[in-house]
């Protein structure tokens, strides 16, 4: 059976939330990550499905693309007891990339179900309150950019 266009595009996420925090946490180059990705990574068992390689791609370069942007707008969301530096990899990496989606809006998807798909993914590595948070920060986000909250009928 092959995958829909829906879980092609979660793995792709996935992999744009791994490939950040790799990036910024084994010192290698956009471009040798996003190559090893592509290459091997993304064509091997490690996911459930083939991911959409273009979204992937897209994200991870849109996320690098306006970083100090994408940063400014998370820490301005931030209470002041948190700071970026103080958050953890993982989460940071999560929270940078549904940022970008939402800012690029390359996916034409509305932003309810961006968010919502990022809260998901939070949940595949944390069990606590991070889903939650990253739900209150992306949706922060939306609200900021003046993105429609409502879902369409």
């Amino acid at each position: 059976m092959r995958p829909g266009k829906f879980e092609a595009a979660r793995v792709a996420r996935v992999a744009a939330v791994q490939a950040m925090f790799q990036i910024f946490h084994q010192s290698l180059s956009k471009d040798e990550v996003i190559e090893q990705f592509l290459r091997y990574r993304l064509s091997s068992k490690d996911y459930p499905c083939v991911a959409n390689k273009s979204l992937f791609a897209d994200l991870v370069n849109a996320t690098l693309n306006r970083l100090e942007e994408i940063d400014h707008i998370i820490e301005e969301s931030l209470t002041d007891e948190y700071t970026l530096d103080r958050l953890d990899p993982v989460l940071k990496a999560i929270l940078r990339v549904g940022a970008a989606e939402l800012l690029n809006q390359q996916t034409k998807i509305p932003p309810p179900v961006v968010i919502s798909e990022y809260v998901d993914i939070t949940k595949g590595f944390y069990e606590g309150t991070e889903p939650a948070f990253v739900n209150s920060l992306l949706d922060s986000l939306a609200k900021k950019l003046g993105l429609s909250l409502t879902p369409h009928k």
